[in-house]
C-alpha cells in the first residue's frame, strides 16, 4: 500500500516537474502562475482603455471650445441686429 502512494506520489510530482519545465521555456519569469499573468493583462488593458478615454475626452473637450465658441457668435449675431 506504501509503495503504490509513494509511486503515485513520485509521478505526480514529475508530472508537476515536466509542466514548470514547459511553461517556463516561453513565458517571463516575472509571473508565478496564470492567475498573475491574467491579472496583470487585465491591469494593463485597462490602463490602454483609460489612456484612450482621456484622449477621446481631450479631443471632445477642443472640439468643444469651438462649437461654444461658434455658437456665441450666432446668437450675438441674432440677438444684436446689424445697423446697415
Amino acid at each position: 500500500m506504501e509503495t503504490t502512494i509513494e509511486i503515485n506520489n513520485e509521478n505526480e510530482s514529475e508530472q508537476v516537474e515536466q509542466q514548470i519545465e514547459k511553461r517556463s521555456v516561453g513565458r517571463s519569469k516575472k509571473y508565478f502562475n496564470d492567475e498573475d499573468r491574467k491579472e496583470a493583462i487585465r491591469k494593463q488593458q485597462l490602463a490602454t482603455k483609460r489612456r484612450y478615454a482621456q484622449k477621446k475626452a481631450q479631443i471632445y473637450k477642443e472640439d468643444m471650445g469651438v462649437l461654444l465658441e461658434y455658437l456665441e457668435t450666432d446668437i450675438e449675431q441674432k440677438i444684436i441686429p446689424n445697423v446697415n
